[in-house]
């Protein structure tokens, strides 16, 4: 097991919970920020911070759901 220096905590953090978000997406398919953030004990900006560094990134693509749903 590597050692992580503590000054690079934060961001070993942030991208494994990029990487459950990223696999939930992928196990579930298109699914609303809300129900990430339930499903992974995160709250939704939290969630929504971590999908927009994955659509800069390109692994994802942002949609809106159809007409009279809410949320993306």
């Amino acid at each position: 097991m590597g050692v992580v220096n503590i000054a690079e905590a934060p961001q070993v953090l942030e991208s494994r919970t990029r990487d459950r978000v990223l696999q939930a997406i992928s196990e579930h398919g298109p699914v609303t920020a809300a129900a990430l953030a339930e499903d992974l004990g995160l709250t939704p900006p939290a969630v929504r911070r971590h999908l927009e560094n994955l659509v800069e990134a390109r692994l994802i693509v942002d949609r809106e759901l159809p007409h009279g749903h809410r949320g993306r």
